[in-house]
Formats: structure tokens, sequence, C-alpha cells
């Protein structure tokens, strides 16, 4: 009782101390005065006075302690770092927010590489109980809860913590982790799969390009592989990976442009898969494609290497932007050849963009799309006004 109405006192007073009013030393005294009664009698207090305690912590040590010494947080850090992933939600959320707002105020090399070092350890600490998670697969409608037992609900948080702080780590640490997070996604959906998602997302968003692009091969194999299984998987998700893909496409070509182009025929193809889904999935499908060969299929490129082609026309070589495009037209051929009857809306708009960046070259890349289309829209001429209003679509400028 005495703990916890101090715990509560202090995480009351601590926050109103103006700045410099208590030292480095005293507050790194003050971090390992608090960390041994909650370390030790964390699963007797309540929830209120463990958070209290957790949240007087972080206090102490982003608004006192010498961020630029290591030792001077180590204690304290490594508490928040236990609590961030504790089974009681209140006191981890707490953990976690004070975890991420330590790691923003760092700015010392050596104090960001010892914490990332710190945090990547509780990673491999998990690493096997991750692993498993990631290889059970959840039927759709399932509950992920159900799924997560007691004794390994602190591995699936560990993705929470990274999610929240990985803006924050070393380079060395950022790209090790992305590469974990790679072999963790699956094809199916899992019970780390969100989390999973969420992690790469911040990656994409936060790290520098020279982190993520050594593993963008690995990343779009496995969302390519997730998205190819959509029936199996959450909408939600699929979307989400979708999105990512694009990301993924736009993190290779800033670095290098070619690795870009060789991925964007897997990438279009596991795309196109969702074309004929539920009509919010095909729609925002149909959105990612037509950006990515609006900025990928470029007319003035494939010319260029057009003209330095050698070959006859009929038999075109050329460089990586027309083997790209000769590859997604390809890819776009194949659904259109799974077609029972009228391509959908989606499919046909698609098309019809791909077909007007290729420009002049179209007669020769796309010849076999073209001639398909002009016997579907012979076949369907005598058809109903259903399928005059799908060609409508194509059609359209």
């Amino acid at each position: 009782m005495a703990v916890s109405a101090l715990l509560t006192f202090l995480s009351i007073v601590v926050p109103l101390v103006p700045d410099g009013g208590i030292s480095a030393t005293m507050a790194r005294e003050a971090v390992g005065v608090l960390v041994k009664p909650i370390d030790g009698e964390g699963q007797k207090l309540g929830v209120a006075s463990l958070r209290a305690g957790v949240k007087c912590i972080g206090t102490l040590l982003v608004g006192f302690c010498d961020l630029d010494d290591w030792e001077s947080i180590r204690i304290g850090f490594g508490s928040l770092l236990k609590f961030s992933i504790d089974k009681r939600p209140k006191v981890r959320r707490c953990a976690q927010e004070c975890l991420e707002k330590l790691f923003g105020s760092l700015l010392s090399s050596t104090v960001i590489k010892e914490a990332s070092d710190t945090l990547y350890a509780l990673v491999k600490e998990h690493k096997s109980v991750l692993s498993e998670l990631s290889s059970k697969k959840i039927v759709e409608g399932s509950k992920v809860e159900s799924a997560l037992k007691s004794e390994n609900a602190e591995a699936a948080h560990v993705l929470n913590v990274l999610s929240a702080t990985v803006p924050f780590l070393s380079a060395e640490v950022s790209s090790c982790v992305f590469s974990e997070l790679c072999k963790l996604m699956g094809s199916q959906f899992s019970p780390l799969t969100r989390q999973i998602l969420k992690a790469i997302d911040t990656i994409f968003k936060s790290s520098e390009d020279t982190v993520v692009v050594p593993e963008i091969e690995g990343v779009i194999t496995s969302l390519t592989g997730y998205v190819s299984l959509q029936e199996k998987n959450p909408a939600d998700t699929v979307l989400h990976v979708s999105t990512l893909l694009k990301n993924a496409l736009e993190k290779a070509n800033s670095v290098e442009p070619t690795l870009c182009l060789r991925q964007l025929p897997l990438v279009c193809g596991s795309l196109t898969g969702l074309l004929t889904s539920e009509e919010d999935v095909a729609s925002q499908a149909s959105v990612i494609l037509k950006d990515l060969i609006s900025s990928y299929i470029d007319t003035d490129n494939l010319l260029t290497e057009k003209s330095l082609s050698s070959e006859d026309e009929g038999n075109l070589a050329g460089g990586d932007n027309i083997n790209a495009a000769r590859s997604v037209c390809t890819v776009f051929e194949s659904t259109l050849n799974s077609c029972d009857g009228i391509p959908k809306e989606h499919i046909l708009t698609v098309t019809g963009l791909l077909i007007e960046k290729l420009g002049g070259i179209s007669y020769i890349l796309a010849k076999d799309i073209i001639l398909k289309l002009a016997d579907m829209m012979k076949n369907a001429a005598g058809g109903t006004s259903s399928s005059q209003y799908e060609w409508g679509w194509f059609r359209r400028p």
C-alpha cells in the first residue's frame, strides 16, 4: 500500500518539477531507486500504481537524466523495455509511449547505438516464438487473440514496440530489423500479420532508402505471395499490402531504377489478380496499378530504347524499359485470357491506360492485347446494355 501511494504521488509531482530542478546525478539515482520496487513487486502492484511508476521513470529519464551518457539511462531504459511488453495493456501502452519519447530525445550516436542494440537483443530473444506465430495460419473471421497464448503474447508485443521506435533506431539495427520482418511475413494471415505490416510500413516511411533497398526483392516476394492468396486473407490486410508494394517500388526506383523495372511485372501480376475482387479491393488495386503504369511505363524512354534497337520491329529488342513493358503486357494479356466473358470495368480501364502509355510502340508490345480486345468487342457487339456499359469505360479517353 505504501509503495503504491508513493508511486502515485511521484507520478503527479515529478512532471511539475521545472527544467533543471533535478540534477542528472540525482535523477539517475532516483530512477535506480524506483526500478527496484517496480521490478521486484510489479506483479503485486495494481495496474494504476505500476503505470504511475513507469510514467515516473519515463519522466525522469527524458526530462532530467544525462541523455548523452548511456550508463545514466541504461537501468531505466531496461525497465521501460521490460514493461513495454507487459501483459497489462495500460502498463504496456504507457511504457511504449515513454520509450518512444526517450528514443526521440536521444541525440548521441553512441547512446542511440546502445539503445538500439538493447532493443534488438529483445527481438532476438523472442525470435523463435515470433517465427512460430508467423507460421500459424488463421482463417478469416477467427479472432487473433484466441491464437495468442499468454506465454507467447509477449513476443507479439515486441512488434508493437518496434513500430513505435524503429524511426529512431540506428541504421544497422533498422536494417537487421527489416530483414527479420521480411522473414516473418508469410503468404497467409497469421496472428502477427497486422503488426508486421505496420512495422514494415513504418520502416518505409522513416528509414533511409539504403536501409530498405538491399532487402527490397525479398519483401516484394513476400508481399506478392500474400496478395496471391487474397481469398484466404482479410481484405484490409490485402489492401495494406497492395499499398506497401507500391511503396517498395518507389524505394527501389529512388536508389536503383533498373531494380524497380525488374520487379514491376511481378508487382503488376499480383495486383491484377485483385481487379476481379470485391469493389473496394478492386477499386484500390486499380488506382495503384494506374499509378504504377503512369510512373514506370515511360513513353519517351521506350521510344529511345526502340530507336537504339537494331532488331526488326516484329522482334523488338530493348533495354530495361522495353523488357519491363513487354512483361507487363504479358501480365495483362494473361489477365484478359482468363476472363470469362466481358472483362470487368477495372481491368478495362487499367488496360486502356497501359496502351495509352505505350504510345507509338503499343502496336508492337501490346499487339496481342489489342487483338484480344478486338475479338472481345466483336463477340460483345450484339450483347446487352451491361456489356455496352463495360466497353464504354475502355473507349473513354
